[in-house]
């Protein structure tokens, strides 16, 4: 018998009690002691205050949009890191204007990342048009995660290494036709990956959690869907983008505004040895479970990590620092001839507005037409502000060159460990 209740604690009680019948012989069945329900519930509670707290702080919708962009761009960064993958920012930046490095294994790594971004972009874009029952839960929304994935990435790409050190093809969506070792980890037979995913998704998927327990919920099934290891490779990939999809309808991820990617690749050999220490087993009734302590322990790391990213965020677009450090940007590593103060003023406005007519820029820096001109024109010189038309209003860029002076932090080439 699956204890819901078992998942949060004793006080849910009314929850649903199903049986999961399953070929393997290892209950899947996610328990956690009293002492980690209390730490958990404490800390899905602040993720949920904080992250209300960092949406309020961007007043420009597209000032907003910008940086969830730039985010989109961290993500696929940082899940690159996790993989092992190095992409500088200015390859980044590169990559999504399509201009890849000469080197098979600079362009490797940046078709990786714009798969990433482009498959989040089309996951965002279906969550938010799906209809109230979809559940990011299911086998075929796991499987398409997979399939997006990869076809955005060249055949070369779609390989993985068999034991035996040979090139084996990996299908886009298709879950693994073959036994795989990870470290000590063996992941239950492949003629068993679609009945557990079925169970899988009508357990986690149930109408019948609490709103307060959605981040418990996300936490467990991350680590259950990075055992069950459904395909050949790419597990690590679909589990994050899976887990960001269940922040999105839990109306978590801030409108796009942190990233959870970031927070796992600071903490990348710490996030593996608690997803390790979660598949341990112990004695469960006439069979096997994973280790509640385990599962406790990585929820709890998990959890902790959502929160850390959403203060960083948080505190990183906090005004008026943000538009302090584009001021000092421009005064030191900009420095021009003239018109600094009144760049910093478009900047600032800008960034508080979202949008900014070019007939207001008069306004906003005190200058007459032609000077307002110039600073229109020197902004767009060094890629601060852009425009969908020649007459549009202008809103803010984020080049890879001022990454480093506006988000200090939010790129890191090595992970904090």
């Amino acid at each position: 018998m699956i204890h819901k209740s078992s998942l949060i604690s004793s006080r849910n009680k009314h929850l649903l009690i199903q049986k999961m019948s399953k070929p393997t012989d290892v209950s899947l069945n996610p328990s956690f002691s009293e002492k980690h329900c209390s730490q958990l519930a404490e800390l899905s509670a602040e993720i949920f205050r904080e992250t209300g707290a960092l949406q309020q702080i961007v007043p420009g919708e597209r000032t907003h949009q910008e940086i969830a962009r730039l985010v989109s761009r961290i993500n696929g960064y940082y899940s690159n890191l996790i993989a092992g993958i190095r992409t500088p920012p200015l390859e980044v930046e590169s990559a999504i204007s399509e201009a890849f490095g000469e080197r098979p294994r600079d362009a490797n790594s940046q078709t990786s990342l714009v798969a990433h971004i482009e498959t989040e972009r089309l996951m965002r874009e279906n969550l938010e048009s799906a209809d109230a029952d979809f559940s990011a839960h299911s086998p075929d929304f796991i499987r398409w995660l997979h399939a997006e994935f990869y076809n955005h990435l060249p055949d070369s790409q779609r390989l993985t290494k068999t034991p035996s050190g040979r090139d084996s093809p990996v299908e886009p969506g298709a879950f693994r036709d073959q036994d795989i070792t990870i470290g000590r980890h063996q992941p239950p037979p492949p003629r068993e990956v679609p009945t557990i995913l079925a169970e899988f998704d009508r357990y986690f998927s149930d109408e019948n959690w609490l709103a307060t327990d959605r981040l418990l919920v996300v936490a467990a099934a991350h680590h259950r869907l990075a055992w069950v290891h459904p395909f050949l490779d790419g597990n690590g990939r679909v589990a994050r983008l899976y887990s960001h999809a269940c922040l999105i309808q839990a109306k978590v991820d801030g409108g796009g505004l942190w990233s959870l990617s970031r927070g796992l690749a600071r903490h990348r050999q710490h996030y593996f040895d608690a997803l390790a220490g979660a598949d341990l087993l112990e004695p469960f009734e006439k069979r096997k479970r994973l280790s509640g302590n385990g599962l406790g322990e990585f929820s709890h790391f998990f959890l902790e990590t959502l929160l850390d990213q959403v203060k960083f965020m948080k505190e990183l677009l906090q005004m008026p620092a943000i538009t302090s450090r584009m001021e000092k940007y421009i005064y030191y590593e900009l420095a021009p001839k003239k018109h600094g103060e009144a760049l910093a003023r478009l900047l600032r406005a800008t960034f508080i507005g979202g949008e900014i007519a070019r007939g207001e820029v008069k306004l906003i820096t005190g200058l007459r037409d032609t000077a307002a001109r110039e600073v229109i024109n020197l902004a767009f010189e060094h890629r601060l502000i852009q425009s969908s038309t020649p007459k549009g209003p202008l809103a803010l860029r984020f080049p890879a060159e001022v990454l480093g002076a506006y988000f200090p932090r939010l790129y890191l080439d090595l992970p904090a460990e």
